[in-house]
């Protein structure tokens, strides 16, 4: 799985099959077993896309017979195969664009509910001005100073990144001095 951590796709892709080189069957060689590369892939969905995926990969793989023969594929091949929509992993595209948001930093934004530096998505309330992380968003908390007796409708706004919140503000304070 770590090859698919950072950069870019088709790098993580050939260091995945460079780690595949690696294996002892492989060594000194240029290409790799396909069915090292489609189990591989296998657990690869299994982790990422649970529902079906799972069964499969428990079940012995991809359905292919070649697990005994020794076939070979090159990088072009694997490359093929990991992007296939139906069999290989498709997805890594969608998975870099949900990291690129996870590394988003909003400055010295900090979650008014759990205090932790604000990374990724940042939800703003309208009224009583205060932001919240993702966690503490999607659990439902807010600070203990918006409390009130009686139950309170919150209203926030997502912000991607403290551009759009800056570009926001700037709004904001226009309105209100052509008033």
């Amino acid at each position: 799985i770590a090859p698919l951590c950072d950069g870019p796709l088709d790098k993580r892709k050939q260091v995945a099959y460079e780690s595949l080189s690696w294996r002892a069957a492989n060594r000194g060689s240029t290409q790799i077993n396909k069915p090292d590369a489609e189990r591989y892939i296998d657990l690869l969905r299994a982790i990422y896309i649970p529902k079906g995926a799972q069964l499969e990969a428990a079940a012995g793989g991809s359905g292919s017979s070649e697990t005994t023969t020794t076939t070979t594929v090159e990088l072009p091949e694997f490359s093929a195969m990991f992007d296939d929509r139906e069999r290989g992993f498709g997805i890594l595209s969608s998975l870099a664009k949900l990291e690129t948001g996870d590394r988003i930093r909003h400055g010295r934004q900090v979650c008014a509910a759990c205090r932790y530096p604000i990374i990724g998505s940042r939800f703003r309330e309208a009224k009583w001005h205060f932001s919240l992380c993702s966690q503490c968003y999607s659990e439902g908390r807010v600070p203990s100073s918006a409390y009130k007796q009686e139950e309170e409708e919150y209203t926030f706004k997502e912000y991607a990144n403290e551009t759009a919140a800056m570009k926001d503000k700037c709004l904001w304070f226009g309105s209100k001095s052509s008033k």
